[in-house]
């Protein structure tokens, strides 16, 4: 399956005030669908009829529906993202650093159930490694060599893609359950401590 930003369409990164407009007029009208129902019973009709324009400049925009979530999957899901990257390497509570990822994704669980649920939940999760790979991976890094074991590039790869993968799991099932901000922290926590990451 081709990566939905990888099918750009014609208007897909205009810089263009309108164009801008547009994207997020039908950006808003996807997260609209998405917290009252799953992707799948998205359509194309249905989105440019709750955005006010026509199917014509929806396909200007985005190639397809799958192109629309995954870009609607990264407007709720980057910023979060990337505080949390940011905040992740000077942290000295690990688990309160989550617990702001959990307050930055808190009112949009519906959203975050369709999209775990959706086409393109693996390519999501790819962008969520995208952005916090580089900051695992230098955390790890140092990890290893405090204690002076030996390793390779793709070995701290390996680790920080298995991190995030488990955290990814950990912080979706917390979402399904509906746990609160703390809660969702503190899972993640206790399998940090365990492993001794931080």
């Amino acid at each position: 399956m081709t990566r939905p930003d990888e099918r750009l369409a014609l208007r897909s990164e205009s810089q263009d005030p309108r164009a801008v407009r547009t994207r997020t007029l039908l950006v808003e009208a996807a997260k609209d669908h998405l917290r009252q129902a799953p992707a799948a019973e998205m359509s194309v009709s249905s989105i440019v009829k709750a955005a006010g324009v026509s199917r014509q400049v929806f396909y200007q925009h985005f190639a397809d529906l799958d192109a629309l979530v995954y870009t609607t999957g990264q407007q709720v899901l980057g910023g979060a993202y990337e505080k949390f990257a940011a905040r992740f390497d000077t942290a000295e509570d690990f688990g309160e650093a989550v617990s702001v990822l959990a307050q930055n994704l808190s009112g949009q669980y519906e959203i975050l159930i369709h999209l775990i649920d959706s086409p393109v939940h693996a390519q999501l999760d790819a962008y969520v490694y995208e952005i916090m790979t580089p900051t695992l991976r230098d955390a790890l890094k140092g990890f290893i060599e405090q204690r002076g074991q030996e390793h390779s590039e793709e070995t701290i790869e390996l680790l920080a893609h298995f991190f995030i993968a488990g955290a990814q799991e950990l912080l979706e099932d917390g979402v399904r359950k509906g746990l609160k901000e703390e809660e969702l922290a503190a899972r993640v926590q206790k399998v940090a401590e365990i492993l001794s990451i931080q």
